[in-house]
């Protein structure tokens, strides 16, 4: 059974984001589950990568986006610099791009 998602990964103080939607689909792969198993899931999966509870999710990428955005400096002085010269600055929002 396949259905649609969305997902989304912040990293703020990077200034990095990442949005990816797709089909998603839930398997039961316990080779996988161990290969990406760390201990502190067992506070969520007491009985480890075969815990019948967990499954791993997988996604079909439709679209995906990403942003690099500058630093809050880069933002401020962007706003001052437009102030006094009323124009857009150039590379105010950082690098974006999308994926289809």
């Amino acid at each position: 059974m396949t259905f649609r998602v969305s997902l989304g990964y912040a990293d703020p103080a990077k200034n990095v984001y990442c949005a990816v939607s797709g089909l998603g689909r839930l398997l039961r792969d316990i080779q996988k589950a161990k290969q990406l198993w760390s201990m502190e899931q067992r506070a969520y999966y007491p009985n480890g990568p075969e815990d019948e509870r967990l499954a791993l999710l997988r996604v079909q990428i439709k679209h995906a986006e990403y942003w690099i955005a500058p630093g809050r400096t880069s933002y401020i002085v962007a706003v001052v610099d437009r102030r006094y010269h009323w124009e857009r600055p150039a590379g105010v929002i950082g690098e974006n791009q999308k994926i289809k």
